[in-house]
């Protein structure tokens, strides 16, 4: 066991959308940790709420209106590596179904059995 820098990266995303993310993200290859594929997690449902603005086209909602949406918290992490992070980040821009998704990036220490 030895601990590596990684990236943890959480997006919020619409229940109904949860499994076309999660296919996504796991058929990039980029999932690794250690001897596993395909390793992220998600949470139960909480709500997300925003308002979109001027010039937005939201999938969900309308321009000035205040909307609030069931959705699931989703994280995975990556070794510190910034090729696979853009990469990652285009996977889940492109299959994530919000104009602007929050993605939060953080910088963390994890243990691994083996660095892909």
């Amino acid at each position: 066991m030895q601990l590596v820098e990684c990236y943890r990266i959480v997006t919020f995303v619409p229940n109904r959308d949860l499994e076309a993310l999660v296919k996504a993200v796991c058929d990039s290859g980029l999932l690794d940790y250690g001897h596993y594929g395909d390793v992220l997690w998600f949470s139960s449902e909480g709500t997300g709420q925003f308002k979109p603005l001027s010039g937005a086209n939201p999938a969900i909602g309308s321009v000035g209106q205040r909307e609030r949406v069931a959705e699931n918290r989703i994280e995975f992490s990556i070794v510190k590596d910034e090729a696979k992070l853009d990469e990652l980040l285009k996977v889940v821009t492109t299959a994530h179904p919000y104009e602007e998704p929050a993605i939060h990036i953080s910088n963390t220490r994890e243990t691994r059995s083996a660095v892909q």
